[in-house]
């Protein structure tokens, strides 16, 4: 008979370590900033409740110049190399959701090995007034008009940390790469399913593109443009002139928020 093993086997734990990576990232579509504004935060903390027929006959429905200037994260730090930025969590939710369409990697996999460090990601680029026409969730659909900041041309540097070898700076890469392609950032992202905003790429840091932006738009440009933006587009040109026209002639300016 076989002599019984009293002894169990040692386990060997797999010894981890951190790699990080940097990658410059070049937008490929026009980078719409999603920042709830501030009037929408405050009723949330504190609800006003329903307004009487008169209390909406004398209440401006919306404040183009403050819904702009509200709707991109920024960066207070005067040292900062830009004003704007977004969330980290931005690009690392890109990463994450990539995996569900990439063979043999898992979300939550994914998000457990790897993330980009601090809160928020400095962003290069010119912001301009983006007014859209959108239908309200709930059950009614109105339609109603959203105005943010977007920047065309944008770039930033990301960081990203990983636990090797549970992972490979190769396979990062590839991550990041194809969640620029098919998921992106901000509003009207491809993962949404209807837009195509906040697509990017990763370039090598001398790209001529890339340095471009970084140039022509750090925070000097970005405080000038917030300050006296000009308009994304055609559509937003006109909403934006008549807006400024009617409030005028409504007897409502000193209800709106005035650029600087």
């Amino acid at each position: 008979m076989a002599k019984k093993k009293d002894e169990q086997q040692e386990m060997q734990p797999l010894v981890v370590e951190r790699g990080r990576v940097r990658f410059a990232v070049l937008g490929e579509t026009a980078l719409v900033f999603n920042r709830q504004t501030e009037k929408v935060k405050q009723g949330l903390l504190l609800p006003k409740g329903r307004m009487t027929q008169a209390e909406k006959q004398g209440h401006l429905k919306h404040d183009v110049y403050g819904e702009f200037f509200d709707s991109p994260y920024t960066l207070e730090d005067p040292t900062a190399p830009t004003l704007l930025c977004v969330k980290s969590s931005a690009f690392k939710g890109a990463i994450a959701s990539a995996a569900i369409d990439m063979p043999g990697m898992q979300k939550a996999q994914i998000g457990r090995l790897v993330y980009v460090p601090g809160d928020m990601v400095p962003v290069y680029g010119i912001p301009e007034l983006k007014m859209d026409t959108v239908i309200q969730a709930g059950i009614s659909h109105a339609p109603d008009v959203r105005t943010r900041a977007a920047v065309k041309q944008w770039a930033c540097f990301v960081d990203v940390l990983f636990i090797c070898p549970l992972i490979t700076d190769t396979a990062v890469a590839h991550l990041l790469a194809a969640g620029g392609m098919f998921i992106g950032i901000g509003d009207g992202r491809p993962q949404k399913g209807k837009l195509n905003h906040g697509q990017f790429t990763c370039v090598e840091p001398s790209d001529p593109r890339f340095v471009a932006v970084l140039k022509g738009g750090g925070r000097a440009a970005q405080e000038a443009a917030m300050k006296s933006p000009k308009p994304y587009d055609r559509e937003s040109a006109d909403l934006w002139a008549w807006f400024r026209d009617e409030v005028v002639r409504r007897g409502r300016s000193k209800q709106v928020t005035t650029q600087g």
